[in-house]
Parts: structure tokens; sequence; C-alpha cells
């Protein structure tokens, strides 16, 4: 499960092409996809952040919603939000009403990871893009965040 397994280094390709971890942006620049990991367990969330960017992801560091919103003033909009829902100061459920307020953030996918879901079922919001049980595996993590972080438009 999560933290056991080794990470392995991203490579690009060799011509120029984005990778599934970063976007062509409009002056033909490639930059990495932005992950924002809002989750209140230390230990995870370093480890988190470190697998992604080992697979050449751009991963912000959040405790909690509060903490989140906040990162979320000075970063570009990101191209996938992984939450937890049980937290201190703000919970995922109250995070995740503040960004469907925001009309430049409401289309952000979100992807929870939470010991609350269960086999496809989930207590947290609904309009989600997807949803993981903790503990979970580096490869499901990996392969949920490829597929959703690539579906976003700016």
């Amino acid at each position: 499960m999560f933290p056991m397994e080794p990470s392995r280094k991203a490579r690009g390709p060799d011509h120029g092409e984005a990778t599934p971890s970063s976007r062509r942006t409009d002056d033909g620049l490639d930059r990495k996809l932005l992950v924002l990991v809002v989750e209140d367990d230390d230990p995870l969330r370093t480890v988190l952040c470190e697998v992604l960017e080992d697979h050449g992801f751009r991963a912000v560091p959040a405790s909690n919603g509060l903490h989140a919103l906040a990162q979320l003033q000075t970063l570009d909009r990101p191209d996938l939000i992984i939450l937890d829902l049980m937290m201190p100061v703000m919970n995922g459920w109250d995070f995740h009403n503040h960004l469907k307020a925001s009309e430049k953030l409401q289309t952000v996918p979100v992807l929870l990871l939470s010991a609350y879901v269960r086999k496809g079922t989930h207590t947290g919001p609904q309009d989600v893009a997807g949803a993981l049980q903790k503990p979970v595996s580096v490869d499901e993590l990996l392969g949920w965040v490829r597929r959703l972080a690539v579906r976003v438009r700016r």
C-alpha cells in the first residue's frame, strides 16, 4: 500500500511533446500539471507530494481546507485537487463548498482520498471526479491523477 511502494522517476519524451504530467501552454512551453494536496496527516501529505513530484507533477501541500483556500489565492489554477474529508480547522466538505462557489475554481476536478470512501461510495460531496479509500496504492493514485488532471481545460 501507499508509502511502502518504491517511487519511480518519470521520464519525459525525447521529442518535445507534452508528458502525461505536463501541459502545453499558449507560448508553446510545457508546464508541470499542478496538483493541490489537501491532507492533515503530515507524513501522508509529504509522501503524496513526493510521489507526485517524482512522477513529473507540481504538488502543493495544504494541511486543511482553510490553508488550501489561502494557497489558492497565490497559486495558478490547479489542474487537480486531492482532498481529505476529515481535517481540523476546515474540513473537506466546507472546503469543497467554497471551491464550488468560486467561478474560477468550480470546474477544477476534485479527487477524494479518505478513510470514509468504501468501494465506490463515499460520504463526501457527490459532485467530485473520483474517490479513493485510504490506504491507496501508488499505481491507483497515479492512474486517477493522470486521468483527471489532463482533462482540465484552462
